[in-house]
């Protein structure tokens, strides 16, 4: 097998797709799958936008694919960094590669190490800005299910520094508006221990090859 990651390059085309996509169909193993995704799921989604409703629909099998094995495999793990920079950096992006980014980052965030969690919680913060309201729950509530590995020592600049919330007025109060819907959010007893009912699911996407005629009004419900 080739090494895509040797040569794959930005903006892909329905040639190089199909190349690509046999290459993740014939993967024998799990690591081999994860350093395939690693970089080209990535550049995936960035080419979405630049090309006909023909590759569009062929993206829409490579989706099924991957979320088929990767859903099965939670050891896989997704290049949700890379994800991430796209999200934050491209702030005029379709609603449909919004969409689409979201959901790997969502899907990937929750299969990291709690260290990496951490360390992605600055960028997290930085994504928050000019999103949609669900775009914008879903990503505060990884940022919260990561609070519990953070460790925070008061009165210390380095926090201001490293999360930005103090020159963010807007930001750093949508985030503490969040934080008081999860403390009201009702709790439940189970053996013996208080556990915090807080739903992290993915915003649903419908992978039908209809989605492209409308894609830039779409909208995951």
């Amino acid at each position: 097998m080739d090494n895509m990651n040797d040569d794959v390059t930005y903006p892909l085309d329905i040639s190089s797709l199909n190349r690509y996509f046999i290459q993740l169909i014939s993967c024998g193993d799990d690591y081999q799958f994860q350093e395939l995704i690693k970089t080209f799921l990535p550049i995936l989604i960035r080419s979405i936008e630049l090309q006909t409703d023909d590759f569009r629909k062929k993206v829409v099998e490579v989706f099924i694919h991957i979320n088929k094995r990767v859903k099965t495999r939670p050891e896989i793990q997704i290049p949700v960094q890379s994800l991430l920079e796209i999200f934050t950096t491209s702030i005029q992006c379709s609603p449909f590669a919004s969409n689409f980014s979201i959901m790997y980052i969502k899907m990937g965030f929750m299969r990291l190490k709690p260290d990496h969690q951490v360390e992605l919680v600055p960028l997290l913060f930085q994504s928050l800005t000019n999103r949609s309201i669900s775009h914008q729950e879903l990503l505060m509530g990884l940022i919260v299910y990561a609070l519990q590995h953070i460790k925070i020592i008061p009165n210390m600049n380095e926090n201001i520094i490293k999360y930005g919330l103090t020159d963010q007025p807007i930001i750093r109060n949508l985030f503490l508006n969040f934080l008081l819907n999860v403390i009201l959010l009702p709790y439940k007893f189970v053996k013996k221990t208080f556990f915090l009912t807080l739903k992290l699911q993915p915003e649903k996407v419908d992978l039908k090859p209809n989605v492209f005629k409308s894609h830039e009004s779409h909208r995951i419900s």
